[in-house]
């Protein structure tokens, strides 16, 4: 007799939870099957149990005993749900029952969620309270070096959503989101094999340095998408993209203008391309107050079309512009409309 797949336990245990209401007392009893199996979980499934472990806490995290408050953290740490283990990493504060791994895990979460200062804050007194482990120093370097190299980076706040600049400890956030297949396609991001070329990506977008490259963290949900605005002088390009769970709800709009509320000291104009038959991006552009231009991408990818926001400006400039982002974004896009050296109506 063989023993259940790993992601087997994760679906029967679900279907048990979910039939039953999500029962804290189910949920405990379910909790290290959850963590021996938790590595198993496919990306469109996690809003699913996002959503009823938060559920079953809300409604009777009462009654849940330390260990397995410690247990549910570890968790929502794997699925990457810091909210959900900040709100766990304050109980167990609160009532001393923070050990150090649940310590680990609520500075990961602090960090994650762009609350870079709480987390070293933390990393400092565990430093204090753990002298002989290490993981504590070494949490603390990282912070104090991120938030070196954050300083003076663009950065943007308002009511419950967050633009941070995407760092190294977002890779298993943007890996749960980018699962969808239409992220790269739509965008003309790459495909990350693994988790070294996604590193790689990283660091190479910062030592271009052209781009604004920001992770969309929602105080709810934690990161849910990215938001980009690459920069030619006072010009500019501006993409996104939301995970499949968070469509729809205004999210991707909120973040675009946000980020363009930021920069609009320094940005005269923007630009974006969309597939014409991306009807919610289309309409999200042109609610920020883009118009569509006359312009389009030559083939093979006459299906895209450009956008732009600014003054009016001549034809022939326009083309000039999109045709130095392109350029400068290394696109495979190019602009149908030749280039006209010395300008033109």
């Amino acid at each position: 007799m063989h023993a259940p797949r790993r992601e087997d336990v994760l679906a029967d245990w679900g279907r048990a939870l979910e039939r039953a209401g999500w029962p804290m007392r189910q949920l405990r009893a379910a909790l290290p099957e959850l963590l021996t199996a938790s590595g198993e979980l496919p990306g469109p499934g996690r809003r699913f149990w996002l959503s009823g472990l938060r559920r079953a806490w809300k409604a009777q995290g009462w009654s849940l005993d330390a260990q397995g408050r410690r247990d549910l953290l570890a968790l929502a740490a794997v699925w990457r749900d810091h909210p959900l283990a900040l709100v766990l990493g304050d109980e167990l504060e609160r009532r001393g029952e923070l050990d150090a791994a649940a310590a680990l895990g609520s500075i990961a979460a602090h960090h994650a969620q762009g609350d870079a200062e709480a987390a070293l804050t933390l990393a400092w007194r565990w430093q204090l309270l753990a002298p002989r482990d290490h993981r504590f120093a070494a949490a603390y370097r990282e912070l104090s070096d991120w938030l070196a190299w954050r300083e003076g980076r663009p950065r943007f706040q308002a009511d419950d959503l967050r633009l941070e600049p995407l760092g190294h400890q977002h890779l298993s956030d943007f890996a749960w989101q980018y699962h969808a297949a239409d992220i790269r396609e739509l965008c003309r991001m790459p495909a990350f094999h693994d988790d070294a070329r996604w590193h790689a990506w990283l660091d190479d977008l910062y030592r271009i340095g052209d781009e604004w490259c920001l992770a969309i963290l929602h105080a709810d949900w934690g990161f849910v998408g990215c938001v980009h605005l690459v920069w030619a002088g006072n010009i500019g390009f501006l993409y996104y993209w939301l995970g499949p769970d968070f469509r729809g709800q205004g999210l991707a709009r909120r973040a675009a203008e946000l980020l363009l509320e930021g920069a609009a000291p320094s940005l005269r104009v923007c630009y974006a391309k969309v597939f014409e038959r991306n009807a919610l991006s289309r309409r999200l552009l042109e609610r920020l107050g883009f118009v569509e231009l006359d312009i389009r991408a030559a083939p093979l990818d006459e299906e895209e079309c450009f956008y732009r926001l600014g003054e009016p400006a001549p034809r022939a400039r326009m083309v000039e512009e999109l045709h130095e982002l392109m350029m400068r974004m290394h696109s495979d896009t190019r602009v149908a409309a030749p280039l006209m050296i010395g300008g033109g109506a």
